[in-house]
């Protein structure tokens, strides 16, 4: 995540939520969670949580010029 924001800048704001692999017992799932860093009228990047590893991975970016940058 801090790679992201040195090489585009810190986000307006951010959102963390569970994920529906957070409720899976036995899951192997690689996005219990996730973050979404909002971008005012740029758009979203948003990162995926892996219980497995410590570093949050760049799961999807999405431009939007209409992004408001608020929950």
């Amino acid at each position: 995540m801090q790679e992201v924001y040195s090489l585009v800048g810190y986000p307006t704001n951010t959102v963390t939520h569970q994920t529906g692999d957070a409720w899976v017992p036995f899951s192997a799932g690689k996005d219990q969670a996730c973050t979404i860093a909002l971008y005012k009228g740029q758009g979203r990047i948003i990162f995926s949580h892996s219980p497995y590893e410590s570093d949050l991975k760049v799961l999807k970016v999405i431009s939007d010029p209409d992004e408001t940058g608020s929950t």
